[in-house]
């Protein structure tokens, strides 16, 4: 089955004047959000844009490639689709800016995010997910128990700074894992008066929000143009609630590679539509939602805590430190202090005590029944 790299070899010729922005050139831009324009693109929002074939010829030649680790990205695939959009008629010409990727250990922040001018009158904003480094991860964790968190907060800053300082007509908004999850609270905090220039927000299997901050925003018109796209398995965009219209697509992965958007599949402009979620990812939803329900703010924070200690006990900055030398890793682990060791053993042993034990426990019932 086709995937959006197959897509741009299909619709490579067709411009986006001739054929408007869809679903999966959404996907598209999303994903090249990973790629490393650092040093590349200026960060000026007002700065004119660089041509994504000027960049992809600027990226191979400095070897950018050469060195290009993710231990849970797709890297591989990420280039082959600059490669081929940079190639094509309907992206070559899209032009980058704005690019801004900040990491922030104190902060605890990783933020990144860049536009693509499509036409004259189009601009698509995207953000970029989770990237390899542990404190991104860190983040990420810390979602289920404050909202904003650092990368939110600055991508509703950025997105209405690109709206208020453009006279472009019309912005689509992107993003994929955590990147559809700014994506969605930017959009749904950038001012009235600027969103009615939003055409679309487009979140790819990012997370939800917690149910507190999803009662803020049942009422907000700009829902009516956000949607929220999941594989059928899907684990991260199953973890808190959704806000947005959500459609679950077919993947030829199973289980958390359903993650990666290279494994959706694609069919003429659309993602390829599931019947519905998978009973595995139900269950995942619930059990996460029975456990971190019954856990304080407070137990939240001591894990996520605990968790970043695990990870950064050797110094390790990325994941990719971390699977270089496992066996370092696990030694690091049984170095830690007893408290640190202590918080993430019990919560995980709440999680496998809620799968296993109780749903042991209403078996048996049902069986004495």
């Amino acid at each position: 089955m086709a995937n959006i790299i197959d897509y741009i070899k299909w619709r490579g010729d067709v411009a986006f004047t001739e054929s408007p922005f869809n679903e999966v050139d959404a996907l598209i831009f999303s994903e090249l959000s990973y790629v490393h324009f650092d040093d590349l693109v200026t960060g000026s929002l007002g700065a004119k844009g660089v041509p994504l074939s000027t960049l992809a010829e600027k990226f191979y030649s400095l070897h950018y490639d050469k060195s290009y680790t993710g231990a849970i990205i797709p890297v591989e695939s990420i280039l082959e689709l600059f490669k081929a959009a940079a190639g094509s008629a309907r992206f070559s010409t899209v032009t980058v800016k704005g690019f801004v990727n900040e990491i922030d250990l104190k902060a605890q922040k990783q933020f990144c995010a860049m536009c693509f001018d499509i036409t004259k009158d189009a601009t698509v904003v995207a953000f970029r997910g989770t990237d390899d480094t542990i404190i991104g991860w860190k983040e990420d964790i810390n979602m289920a128990f404050f909202t904003p968190i650092p990368a939110q907060k600055q991508g509703a800053e950025y997105l209405s700074s690109v709206i208020s300082r453009s006279n472009k007509s019309k912005y689509y908004v992107c993003g994929h894992s955590k990147g559809g999850n700014v994506a969605t609270y930017a959009a749904l905090k950038t001012p009235i008066s600027l969103q009615k220039k939003i055409e679309g927000v487009y979140c790819f299997d990012g997370p939800g929000f917690m149910e507190s901050y999803c009662n803020t925003v049942k009422n907000s018109r700009m829902l009516q143009k956000t949607y929220k796209f999941m594989p059928e398995g899907t684990i991260i965009g199953a973890i808190f609630d959704s806000v947005e219209n959500c459609s679950f697509v077919k993947s030829t992965a199973k289980g958390l590679y359903q993650h990666d958007g290279f494994t959706w599949e694609v069919l003429g402009k659309e993602l390829v539509r599931a019947e519905k979620q998978s009973k595995s990812s139900l269950e995942f939803h619930n059990l996460l939602d029975n456990v971190v329900v019954n856990m304080t703010d407070k137990e939240k924070k001591d894990f996520s805590d605990a968790l970043y200690t695990f990870f950064t006990v050797n110094e390790s900055v990325t994941l990719t430190d971390i699977v270089s030398d496992k066996f370092k890793f696990l030694v690091g682990i049984l170095k830690t202090d007893d408290k640190t060791k202590k918080t993430v053993f019990s919560t995980l042993n709440r999680f496998i005590k809620e799968k296993y034990f109780k749903k042991s426990a209403k078996t048996n019932k049902n069986k004495q029944q």
